[in-house]
């Protein structure tokens, strides 16, 4: 189990956003970004739907609200997970790490009709190239690491399909090749 899911889950917590974020964790990493509606969003943390359309007015607003808090999680949980476990860390190892992973790609549907949401996956993307560029070192070039970002976001999106010992243990080999790659110097 992950040391550190208590960062993207926080049950105890009585904010708003994060009862919403909670509540949309296992909504959207099953049924996608059509399933965060304001409606199921009481359904599943227990609260009425009139209640959430209180406290976030409209399903832009509580997609804008789940996003910005579902992100702050994501983005503090992977950069302390590459800095203790390395560059495998950035891939879902099982199947509750695949539904944050599901999470994170229907966050980037969502941002596309909202700029808001856009702005929250680009500065966790430049977190997560922050972290490749610690783990390649110096000498590594800025393409090589743009490269190396595009293979974890193309295996994250295949291992959300399927996450077994096997697929996990490709991509990884596949991610510490290509970080070798990434930390030779181009001539």
């Amino acid at each position: 189990m992950d040391d550190l899911r208590h960062l993207m889950l926080v049950p105890d917590s009585m904010s708003r956003e994060d009862i919403a974020a909670n509540a949309a964790i296992p909504l959207v990493a099953a049924g996608g970004p059509a399933a965060l509606t304001l409606r199921a969003v009481g359904e599943q943390s227990g609260y009425s739907p009139q209640a959430v359309h209180q406290w976030f007015g409209s399903r832009a607003a509580l997609h804008r609200a789940v996003a910005g808090r579902f992100v702050a999680r994501w983005t503090r949980w992977v950069d302390l997970r590459t800095g203790r476990q390395g560059i495998a860390s950035l891939l879902p190892e099982n199947d509750e790490v695949a539904g944050w992973a599901r999470v994170w790609l229907a966050l980037h549907h969502l941002a596309r009709a909202d700029d808001e949401v856009a702005s929250y996956l680009a500065y966790t993307r430049s977190v997560e190239r922050d972290s490749l560029a610690r783990l390649a070192g110096p000498g590594g070039s800025p393409e090589a690491l743009v490269e190396l970002h595009a293979l974890v976001e193309g295996l994250r999106l295949q291992l959300c399909s399927e996450v077994s010992t096997d697929s996990y243990a490709e991509a990884c080999r596949l991610l510490d090749r290509a970080l070798a790659r990434s930390q030779v110097p181009s001539a």
